[in-house]
C-alpha cells in the first residue's frame, strides 16, 4: 500500500478565525505562511524568478493580495531583493492616482 502527501493542509475553523485576525507582520510570521514560502522556493528551485540569482535572500512576493492569508501557490513567486524592490516600485506606481496636466 503506497501512501500519499497531500498538497495542502486543512485549518481547522478556530485556527482560520486566529489567522485571519492576524496583522500582515503576524501572519508573515506564521507556521502557516513559512510553509507557503518553504513551497515557493523549491518550486522555482531556490532562485528568483526574474533574474534566476540563486538564494539565499530570496523574498516570497505576492503576485497579488486578492487572496491574502488565503493564498494559492501561484499567488506567491521567489524574489531577490532587487527584483523584489522593483515588482513593488511597478505595484505602487500602478495604484497611483493617474492625473492629466492641461497646457
Amino acid at each position: 500500500m503506497t501512501q500519499t502527501r497531500r498538497r495542502y493542509t486543512l485549518l481547522t475553523p478556530e485556527r482560520q478565525a486566529i489567522i485571519d485576525a492576524m496583522t500582515y507582520d503576524e501572519y508573515l510570521l506564521s507556521p502557516e505562511f513559512a510553509r507557503k514560502r518553504f513551497l515557493c522556493f523549491k518550486l522555482y528551485e531556490e532562485r528568483c524568478a526574474l533574474c534566476y540569482a540563486p538564494g539565499p535572500g530570496l523574498e516570497c512576493h505576492h503576485r497579488t493580495y486578492e487572496r491574502f492569508k488565503h493564498e494559492r501557490q501561484s499567488d506567491l513567486v521567489a524574489l531577490c531583493k532587487s527584483c523584489h524592490d522593483l515588482a513593488d516600485e511597478r505595484r505602487r506606481i500602478a495604484r497611483a492616482p493617474f492625473t492629466v496636466l492641461k497646457v
